[in-house]
């Protein structure tokens, strides 16, 4: 095992050890499945498609999840707008971006190296990172002008041809 490598009597929160094959077969495909996607978001305006379902979340409840205008905020940064993308979802861009470059990172390392690293969270900062979540959500869904910064602009899809 390598310097900092996670094992039974050691653990700490996070590590990298050795990939097998099939790990980095899954990396490359990710990776591949990952900027498809991100090419698809960043050349089709989710706002004048209907290719991207809309959030059954607030389709079916009226909730804004977490979620909620990510996909226009993602289109938004990749077409050079941050300031339109953080009104479309601030969580995407202040917490999203950074999680999304480490895993990309990390997918890449694994692709490439063969080095596959490991997250093991303690379950006290799991359930933190679940309340804020929550909290997060409950919060940019109460009515007021005080949190309509939280919520994404009300923007309707063009008419389809």
């Amino acid at each position: 095992m390598s310097v900092g490598a996670i094992d039974g009597a050691r653990s700490r929160w996070i590590g990298v050890r050795a990939a097998s094959s099939r790990e980095r077969v899954v990396a490359v495909a990710l990776l591949v499945a990952g900027a498809v996607a991100l090419a698809a978001v960043g050349l089709v305006d989710p706002r004048a498609s209907s290719i991207f379902p809309p959030c059954p979340t607030a389709r079916w409840l009226g909730v804004q999840c977490p979620g909620c205008g990510s996909t226009r905020a993602m289109h938004d940064l990749l077409n050079a707008d941050p300031v339109r993308a953080f009104r479309c979802n601030p969580a995407l861009v202040v917490i999203g971006l950074p999680v999304l470059a480490a895993v990309g990172g990390a997918l890449l390392l694994c692709a490439t190296t063969g080095r596959r690293v490991v997250v093991r969270l303690p379950p006290r900062i799991e359930v933190a990172v679940l309340v804020l979540i929550l909290l997060y959500t409950g919060v940019r869904n109460i009515p007021g002008r005080a949190f309509d910064a939280l919520r994404p602009p009300d923007e309707t899809r063009a008419p389809t041809q």
